[in-house]
């Protein structure tokens, strides 16, 4: 019941009428406040002649406030994973969400799979590949589906996803001159739709050995909620460089970027100590030393 100041029965009946005797009228029922409880009608008083004696009546009269829905409609809220629904003012007991789905907010919705967002083979990792299935809207891995990809080759993600030669281009080589299919993720990544890459953004802001951006990208580097980046490289480096610029040789979207040498995982061929890099002040690539310090952008 509500928290109002309960109100009191109603008024008692008139006496009857002396010699009559008629029955006394009850009370009005009495109105609770606003949160009150209910009221208690006064008692009439009867008459006093030879006709009888009245009788007062009882008040039953409710508060306003006094009783509180406990939901509105057809509500629903989350208890837990589950779900309730409101019925007659009530909450019904909760009842679990369809099979790959938890309640969120107050709805059943798809638990997100990190790996899965269609039907289809995709990339688990940046060196295995899993297939994704569905139930109803709901993505998912299929059990045991994951392999690993074999030496030297990583997942690329252009679909469909499959595992190949990170030195070689599996993808449409972009044009040479303001390439446009850039999104910004707003998550500290940019994703090329023409290669199927996402790419680190704003890359390091501090230069590292080639051996060293290697375990950064691959052990350290969790941007965007992602775990498996991977330095890249030398053809997918040059896959942003924007040849219609300069200082830096690279569009936009990609922020905060240092017209200055990147490192990539490609080594100099015949070399077990030189290694190649993009200078992203013109877009041409060079080989040096693997031990020099340069900035790093991974991939995945």
């Amino acid at each position: 019941r509500g928290g109002g100041t309960p109100v009191g029965g109603g008024a008692g009946g008139s006496d009857g009428e002396a010699g009559g005797g008629a029955t006394g009228t009850g009370g009005a029922s009495a109105t609770g406040g606003p949160g009150g409880v209910v009221g208690t009608g006064g008692a009439g008083f009867g008459g006093r002649g030879t006709g009888g004696i009245g009788t007062g009546g009882a008040g039953t009269g409710a508060g306003t406030g006094g009783m509180t829905a406990a939901c509105l409609g057809n509500a629903t809220q989350c208890s837990g994973a589950n779900l309730q629904t409101c019925a007659s003012g009530q909450w019904g007991a909760a009842k679990a969400c369809p099979t790959r789905q938890t309640c969120s907010g107050s709805a059943c919705a798809c638990v997100v799979d990190p790996v899965c967002t269609a039907a289809g083979t995709s990339c688990a990792t940046s060196t295995s590949l899993a297939t994704c299935a569905a139930d109803g809207s709901c993505f998912y891995q299929a059990a045991g589906s994951l392999s690993v990809c074999g030496a030297g080759t990583v997942c690329e993600r252009l679909a469909p996803a499959a595992c190949a030669d990170p030195s070689w281009a599996e993808w449409p080589v972009p044009p040479s001159v303001s390439p446009s299919a850039y999104t910004d993720n707003g998550d500290g990544t940019v994703t090329d739709h023409v290669t199927g890459l996402m790419w680190q953004s704003p890359p390091t802001t501090t230069t590292m050995t080639q051996p060293a951006a290697v375990t950064y990208c691959a052990t350290m580097l969790t941007t965007g909620g992602h775990h498996d980046w991977r330095l890249p490289t030398k053809i997918e480096l040059l896959s942003i460089v924007d040849y219609g610029r300069s200082s830096p040789s690279i569009g936009p979207v990609f922020a905060s970027v240092v017209s200055n040498a990147y490192w990539s995982s490609t080594s100099l061929a015949g070399s077990q100590y030189n290694a190649w890099f993009v200078d992203f002040y013109d877009g041409n690539s060079r080989d040096y030393m693997a031990t020099y310090p340069f900035y790093v952008r991974c991939v995945r």
